[in-house]
């Protein structure tokens, strides 16, 4: 059995994220359900729905094996059912071209979970922005 340390590391971190999407959400007044824990990966995430029918997904994994092997945050978008990247590099997290596309931000990249919380909503920011100038 996992250390009950971990255990509430685990519940900071979902917490975290929930609250972190609903003030994306809300500070950017986006049409978007919200946050939900997907069945099939147990992710936390959102799904908005942008103009120029846009989708994004974004949100919190525990770690998996088609995106990230470690808990990450990511930040997607869709366009008629097709990805959508940005070639500029992120300051905050990176873009994932091979396989599932889109941006992550790694936990493993910062020294504790409050140094990776405070730097998810500034990735999912400037993420977005890139997302935006490459469609515009």
């Amino acid at each position: 059995t996992p250390e009950k340390s971990l255990i509430h590391q685990f519940e900071l971190i979902r917490s975290s994220a929930n609250n972190l999407l609903i003030s994306y959400i809300i500070s950017n007044n986006i049409h978007a359900e919200l946050p939900r824990v997907w069945p099939y990966n147990f992710d936390t995430g959102i799904v908005c729905f942008l103009d120029d029918n846009i989708i994004q997904y974004a949100g919190y994994a525990p770690a998996d094996n088609e995106v990230c092997k470690v808990p990450y945050f990511y930040n997607s978008f869709y366009k008629n059912n097709q990805q959508i990247i940005s070639d500029s590099v992120l300051t905050v997290g990176e873009w994932q071209k091979e396989g599932w596309k889109g941006a992550i931000l790694r936990m493993d990249d910062f020294n504790d979970s409050a140094e990776f919380l405070d730097a998810v909503l500034p990735f999912i920011k400037q993420s977005s922005e890139q997302i935006n100038k490459t469609i515009n």
